[in-house]
């Protein structure tokens, strides 16, 4: 286990179960304190900072590889029942490398754009925290929009 500084409130640990309503204050906090964060529940590294993030995308030696990442810790019997899922989540753009991550984000780059432009007049202003909305794409497919209060990537 990697040495880490454990964060105990209750915040932090509802954070964790995924029931805290609202996660910018310990982001926030971790981003002051440990802005790369070792979350046991999760058993992943936490990165706080906008910085450190798109740094750690162009670093080779880290992967956005997270279906076979994550198909890999399964045991055998159960990694064979769930093939198909681990092969979907890996066409995921957020879930490939380069080059494979740029081929894929090109494809959806221009009907993003597209739903980007309709999300504007649904929403308006989008550098409050609270703003998110929802604009409807190809085929009705929604696409909730939430957009950050200081509209720097930051949290």
């Amino acid at each position: 286990m990697p040495p880490v500084k454990i964060i105990h409130t209750r915040d932090y640990d509802l954070f964790c179960q995924g029931q805290l309503a609202d996660p910018y204050p310990v982001l926030r906090e971790l981003r002051n304190t440990e802005p790369v964060h070792w979350c046991e529940p999760w058993g992943c590294w936490i990165v706080t900072s906008y910085d450190d993030v798109q740094q750690g995308h162009l670093h080779s030696r880290l992967s956005s590889d997270k279906a076979r990442i994550t198909m890999n810790a399964l045991p055998g019997e159960l990694r064979i029942r769930v093939d198909g899922l681990g092969k979907h989540l890996a066409l995921w753009v957020s879930h490939t490398d380069p080059p494979g991550h740029k081929r894929l984000r090109e494809s959806v780059q221009q009907p993003f754009m597209a739903i980007m432009s309709r999300a504007d007049s649904y929403c308006g202003d989008r550098s409050r925290l609270d703003r998110c909305c929802c604009a409807e794409g190809p085929a009705g497919c929604h696409l909730w929009l939430c957009f950050s209060s200081d509209g720097n990537g930051d949290l």
